[in-house]
């Protein structure tokens, strides 16, 4: 039997980016066999491990011996053997201080607030996509799977806590305000609002027969998009959602879509990323009962209006946003997230770079739009009114944060808090 043995110098840090290592599934045996392995042997399971196993995995030794019909070993004994080969090295793009900063943060929010269950967060470097850090709260020890008790293993994984599940890529949630930035960018790129416009933004507005408060029913007057981003205006966006319904092409869905929610962002992660929800007409009719309820197969005026302001049926995870405001930040590119950056031998030489081959593609906004929204994130952060001013507002210019709050309704619990941005 080839056996991996795995220290965890750090504890539980990273633990949902390295997985853990166990024996082969026995349904999966078979698969394994085909692929080269004796089916005894001990593989990644999960995260890192389980991703990069063909890199990782170690290569059995082999040994031939003469020996007679009681086994013993007779004549030339060693006829030929093969010694076993190691795996190879695997360098990440996980910065160790931003990692540990990012854990704490959450560990310590979440413990603090008395009413959160968990929590996550992604810092990724918006030119290259490389992550420098990605964290789920609660989390476990992954020494647990190399020697833990059966019981300490039971216990991970029966725990009420879910501390397998990587929130960061497989939790799905109402994106809320961060997904005004997508909502105004679609508005701009689609000719649906033209830079400058001033819209009345009420405390509350009626549409079609409707009325949709805002946050606290906070009135703004007549206001242009940056400023709407800065006071996270609800009313300004209905009706920008509102403007999307009135037109062919689903623009907000396809904007989404463009900024990579929707679908997996291909995150060396596979395994466990979600895809998320960007909701239209096809999931309408998919989801529906036509029978109990045939309005709700069609989308509606609300569907639109809801979704403008991240609620409704859209559902995004972390790293989707993370790679979203990415675009944003570095000009409008959206990257593929990274967590592998090369293959490297017992010496450090390269043997394969894993992250200048990560797939990027443009935005397609232009650059006047996207000055136009980045100056209200801009504003949401340092403005005199900005939602995340009180945090923000007071850094130095060299460390400048742009970015957006969101508040999530959950109609099973607890609001979900957000926070999407970026910094020099």
């Amino acid at each position: 039997m080839l056996f991996r043995s795995r220290d965890y110098p750090q504890g539980s840090t990273a633990a949902h980016v390295l997985g853990y290592v166990g024996p082969i599934p026995v349904e999966k045996v078979d698969t394994y066999r085909n692929r080269g392995y004796l089916g005894n042997e001990t593989v990644g399971r999960a995260g890192i491990e389980s991703e990069y196993e063909q890199y990782l995995r170690g290569i059995a030794g082999r040994q031939q011996v003469e020996v007679d019909a009681r086994g013993e070993v007779v004549g030339r004994g060693v006829i030929s053997q093969t010694p076993p080969r190691a795996g190879q090295t695997l360098r990440l793009s996980i910065d160790l201080k931003v990692q540990k900063a990012l854990e704490d943060a959450l560990r310590e929010e979440v413990r603090g607030s008395g009413t959160s269950t968990g929590a996550a967060g992604v810092a990724l470097d918006p030119k290259t996509g490389a992550v420098l850090a990605l964290a789920s709260y609660p989390t476990y020890d992954p020494a647990v799977f190399e020697r833990g008790t059966p019981r300490e293993v039971r216990r991970v994984l029966t725990s009420a806590g879910r501390p397998l599940l990587d929130r960061a890529i497989g939790g799905e949630y109402p994106a809320a305000s961060t997904f005004k930035a997508i909502t105004a960018t679609a508005a701009l790129q689609s000719g649906l609002y033209k830079p400058g416009e001033l819209i009345d933004a009420p405390g509350s507005v009626v549409l079609y027969k409707t009325r949709f408060r805002g946050f606290n029913n906070q009135e703004f007057g007549k206001i242009a998009m940056p400023t709407a981003l800065e006071v996270s205006s609800d009313t300004f966006f209905y009706k920008l959602g509102d403007r999307t319904y009135r037109v062919p092409g689903w623009p907000l869905q396809d904007w989404s879509r463009r900024f990579g929610l929707g679908r997996p962002t291909g995150l060396d992660l596979s395994e466990g990323e979600s895809a998320g929800l960007v909701p239209d007409l096809a999931y309408k009719r998919q989801t529906c009962d036509r029978k109990v309820d045939p309005i709700n197969c069609s989308w509606r005026p609300g569907d639109s209006i809801n979704m403008s302001i991240g609620q409704g049926n859209v559902l995004v995870t972390p790293i989707q946003m993370a790679v979203a405001y990415a675009a944003l930040a570095n000009g409008g590119t959206v990257v593929t997230p990274t967590l592998g950056q090369a293959v490297v031998d017992s010496d450090g030489r390269v043997l394969r770079d894993l992250l200048s081959a990560r797939a990027t593609r443009p935005l397609g906004i232009s650059r006047d739009n996207l000055d136009i929204v980045r100056s209200g994130l801009r504003l949401a952060a340092n403005g005199n009114e900005g939602t995340a001013a009180p945090v923000f507002g007071s850094l130095p210019a060299a460390n400048r944060v742009e970015g957006k709050t969101g508040t999530a309704e959950n109609p099973s619990g607890v609001d979900h808090a957000w926070y999407v941005g970026y910094a020099p």
